[in-house]
């Protein structure tokens, strides 16, 4: 298996290198991969378009070609449903799980179940996914994987960013249960902000034959989980279960242009840790922000 994961990198790196121009800054962030390689680390990325995991797996390649091996991805249960999505459905399976080897557990994602198209079992498909990856992490954390997600859940129309779901919290918490309890020694989070000269936006590839896409990749400094929590916490006055991934999202922020910072620039963010946003399926299959006034909803994106 070893062998057919790194054939295919290599040819997936020259793929890669065929339509895109990469720009890497600040790659020297992910050494602690290297230098650490027993401890699990969450790569987190901003999502606006279809190419982002694609262009995160070339990047890790490139700098932590070591930590392929443990791979742990969560995917959107409804893209992989081939009426849904049918390039995604077909490519996932073949190329993440089968050629990559990647741990790709599906998920139902919260502003899927907060809309109000949710079809009949949704909640208890979530329930039953969810309960799912906790145990998929629970016991695979301790071997040092990477996790790779967007925060955000999806991809963003905007190009700004989005609140994050709770998901990420969720797993700076459990990471931290596992120290106490000596599973694991620490635990890293790893920002990389995606920008595209060009962006077509989050639906059309940007793969280009003729004129290779640029695309930078700001790797930002990596952040062990108790500073995180510790750092969280005091961000903004009042309680708020999930600051642990908004702070991961401010922090992923300062890594893009300004116009990008969207729910974490300095005139929503405070609302933003307050949660006063929420996103929400639309009736046209698109992900909307709205703004929560007592028990309505608001759309303002």
């Amino acid at each position: 298996m070893e062998r057919t994961r790194q054939l295919f990198f290599k040819l997936y790196d020259a793929f890669v290198s065929f339509g895109y121009e990469i720009t890497a800054e600040n790659p020297q962030n992910l050494n602690i991969l290297r230098e650490r390689p027993g401890d699990p680390a969450v790569i987190y990325f901003n999502h606006t378009a279809k190419d982002d995991p694609f262009l995160v797996a070339d990047i890790l390649h490139k700098f932590a070609p070591n930590r392929l091996a443990n791979v742990i991805v969560p995917v959107s249960h409804h893209h992989l449903q081939i009426k849904n999505a049918p390039d995604y459905a077909l490519i996932v399976p073949i190329v993440g799980r089968g050629l990559a080897g990647f741990n790709m557990p599906p998920v139902v994602q919260g502003y899927r179940r907060r809309s109000d198209f949710v079809h009949d079992g949704l909640e208890e498909a979530a329930f039953k996914m969810n309960l799912h990856l906790a145990r998929t992490l629970r016991a695979i954390l301790p071997t040092g994987p990477l996790l790779v997600i967007s925060p955000e859940g999806h991809r963003s129309d905007s190009r700004f960013l989005h609140p994050a779901e709770g998901g990420i919290a969720e797993m700076a918490r459990m990471m931290v249960r596992l120290i106490h309890q000596g599973k694991i020694q620490n635990a890293h989070f790893i920002p990389l902000g995606l920008v595209f000269d060009n962006h077509q936006g989050p639906k059309k590839p940007h793969f280009n034959l003729i004129n290779r896409s640029p695309v930078k990749v700001v790797i930002g400094p990596p952040q062990d989980v108790g500073s995180l929590l510790s750092q969280s916490r005091g961000r903004f006055a009042g309680p708020n279960t999930n600051a642990p991934g908004h702070y991961l999202m401010e922090r992923l922020a300062t890594l893009l242009p300004e116009d990008m910072h969207g729910f974490y620039a300095k005139e929503k963010i405070a609302d933003t840790y307050a949660e006063r946003y929420e996103s929400r399926l639309g009736a046209d299959n698109k992900v909307y922000v709205s703004y929560k006034l007592e028990k309505k909803s608001i759309r303002i994106d």
